[in-house]
């Protein structure tokens, strides 16, 4: 795999190392994007989105897979949360419907063997279907960590849905990519304690978090976030419970491990707070 992060040298040499690490090492990222040619990033300032992905079967004619990225965001958050992101575009959607439909294990796995304690595993074959069944007929599913019920369909990409509701198949593949990020992370600073910041590692835990606790508040709508920020702190404090209880299992990494357990709730008052510090961060 060919990565061109050029254009985020241009505006931090040090977080666009720390995020061509990310996708260097990520064994699951590598078995995904083996099948293009390259992994472009670009930067855009037009684009209130932190980032965006498109998919490599229909837009991009070499094959390629391309990420751009705000550069507000960029210049304004740490590799953690930038990771998360990244996280989010390749892992909440083109990765997953890629191992939802066809992926094989040995595939996911990565072409290469890592010093990675996971790696994100094939969805079952006997699920693979069960997505487009409940959007094409309205149903509703439960998100298991707070009992909320949502009809996908409804939502603006139901995809974001079935990420964020603990037990179906794209949530555990987005948090166990998530995981598997985390354990890069930890394995570098073992190593290397500059290589990542001490912060990268919870940063990245709570920009999942973040991410799937607003979209259930909002129902997708997540420029409302502030508006509902007791609900994102509630399912906040779900989902990192239900985290701390699952992560034995999900990786061998004792300072993955630690991370997690280190995890605090988040206020009302806090959630509404990292809403508040986003909106200047747009126009610096």
């Amino acid at each position: 795999m060919r990565i061109d992060i050029t254009a985020l040298q241009r505006l931090n040499q040090v977080k666009a190392d720390r995020l061509k690490t990310m996708l260097d090492d990520s064994a699951s990222l590598n078995g995904f994007i083996a099948r293009n040619s390259a992994c472009l990033i670009n930067t855009t300032t037009t684009e209130y989105n932190p980032a965006s992905i498109y998919d490599p079967q229909y837009v991009n004619p070499q094959g390629s897979l391309l990420i751009e990225i705000a550069e507000w965001f960029f210049r304004n958050y740490t590799a953690g949360y930038i990771v998360g992101m990244l996280c989010h575009e390749v892992g909440a959607h083109y990765m997953a419907d890629h191992a939802l439909r066809i992926q094989p294990v040995s595939q996911l796995r990565g072409l290469v063997e890592r010093p990675i304690t996971h790696a994100v595993q094939a969805i079952a074959r006997s699920r693979q279907n069960s997505e487009e069944r409940i959007k094409d007929f309205s149903l509703k599913v439960q998100d298991a960590a707070t009992n909320w019920s949502y009809t996908p369909s409804d939502a603006k990409q139901p995809d974001h849905i079935f990420a964020s509701c603990y037990g179906y198949a794209r949530y555990n593949y987005y948090r166990g990519l998530m995981i598997e990020f985390a354990e890069i992370i930890a394995l570098y600073r073992r190593n290397d304690a500059d290589s990542f910041s001490a912060q990268d590692l919870p940063d990245l835990i709570d920009c999942w978090l973040m991410d799937i606790s607003s979209i259930l508040a909002t129902k997708d709508a997540r420029g409302w976030g502030p508006a509902y920020a007791w609900w994102v702190s509630t399912a906040y404090a779900a989902h990192l419970a239900r985290l701390k209880a699952d992560v034995n299992g999900l990786t061998a990494d004792a300072d993955v491990r630690a991370a997690v357990q280190n995890m605090q709730n988040k206020s009302s008052a806090r959630v509404f707070a990292d809403y508040g510090q986003m909106i200047p961060r747009l126009f610096m």
